[in-house]
């Protein structure tokens, strides 16, 4: 993260990035949640051309700062200690027609990002690979594997990577 550039790419495998751009092409989204700012923040709003504005939610200091110095006009980013980091949107009242979970806590972001989508929105879930993470998935009415996870945990399941969609209409 310490060298994160303009044009950098999101900390993704290459298929995730390209899925995530051709979603964000399908659904044409105006304004965007992330919680977990990175190079993400940075890349997908400077991309997509449909997006009139990415908020993005990070607890980590350094990665905020970071971020912060490189976002873009119509980026907006938060700073949110751990033990408030998935309540950001619910003081603000906020929906979106897109969130990416990418950060901690995400099966709580998952909770409240099923109140806070637009009609028509899409949730997607980063890592989705881990196990711990489907618990998330009952807050919505769908979800749909948009790409496995890969490796494997103690437990014998998937661990990492993997992109989860999920949408209540």
């Amino acid at each position: 993260m310490k060298h994160i550039i303009i044009n950098s790419y999101p900390f993704m495998a290459h298929g995730e990035i390209v899925l995530l751009d051709n979603l964000l092409e399908e659904l044409k989204p105006k304004t965007c949640l992330e919680w977990g700012a990175g190079a993400s923040t940075l890349y997908f709003p400077k991309k997509h051309s449909c997006i009139e504005k990415w908020d993005a939610i990070e607890h980590d200091g350094t990665y905020f700062k970071l971020v912060n110095e490189l976002k873009t006009t119509k980026t907006n980013l938060y700073f949110f200690n751990r033990k408030n980091y998935a309540l950001f949107p619910i003081g603000a009242e906020q929906k979106y027609d897109f969130i990416l979970v990418d950060g901690i806590k995400r099966v709580k972001c998952l909770e409240v990002a099923s109140n806070c989508l637009n009609k028509g929105g899409v949730c997607v879930l980063h890592d989705s690979g881990r196990i711990r993470y489907e618990k998330g998935y009952k807050f919505f009415k769908h979800h749909e594997e948009m790409i496995s996870g890969i490796g494997v945990n103690k437990n014998g399941g998937k661990d990492f990577r993997g992109l989860m969609r999920l949408w209540n209409d």
